[in-house]
């Protein structure tokens, strides 16, 4: 975790699962409780992750709505994670993200 100027960049690398919920869930709350404006969250590396993940980050990014900050990607979400995100209908199937700034890397 890093900040620069005023954003805090949380990494997200390795397992995001359900039995790793409890990390995933602090390493976020300890990103939405800097004194940073902005929060990116970078997945670039993420290599297993379910539901839970999909679910801790949407539920930061509420978080973050609510605490007046902005949260977002370091990049678009792609590969599995893209599939994952379409399968649920969190964004539309193809190859347009535009519905949901936040998963093209937006607010």
């Amino acid at each position: 975790m890093t900040a620069e100027n005023d954003a805090y960049t949380v990494t997200l690398q390795g397992t995001h699962t359900i039995n790793t919920a409890e990390t995933t869930l602090q390493k976020l709350k300890e990103a939405l409780s800097a004194s940073a404006s902005e929060v990116v969250a970078d997945c670039a590396d993420l290599e297993e992750f379910d539901l839970t993940f999909v679910q801790l980050m949407i539920a930061a990014r509420r978080s973050a709505e609510r605490a007046g900050k902005r949260f977002r990607l370091v990049s678009p979400a792609s590969g599995a994670l893209l599939s994952m995100l379409m399968s649920l209908g969190v964004v539309p199937s193809g190859p347009s993200l535009a519905a949901d700034g936040f998963w093209a890397a937006g607010e």
